[in-house]
């Protein structure tokens, strides 16, 4: 079973998060959803797949596919 939150807090983890949450948001979604794919290109490419498979979602995943 997966945790639901890691020990240790990171950024890739807490992007994972927002993506997996992002239904849950008021404001709109694709105003929303650009800029955490734009800091995701920015990030470290195996720390963020790791946080996707330790935390993420389907959803989640398949947003961050064409990230490079």
């Amino acid at each position: 079973m997966r945790p639901l939150v890691p020990k240790r807090l990171s950024k890739e983890a807490l992007l994972v998060d927002l993506l997996h949450n992002l239904d849950r948001l008021p404001e709109d979604k694709s105003a929303v959803l650009s800029r955490p794919l734009k800091r995701a290109k920015e990030m470290d490419r195996a720390r963020l797949t790791k946080a996707v498979q330790d935390f993420g979602s389907a959803r989640a995943e398949r947003l961050l596919a064409p990230v490079p």
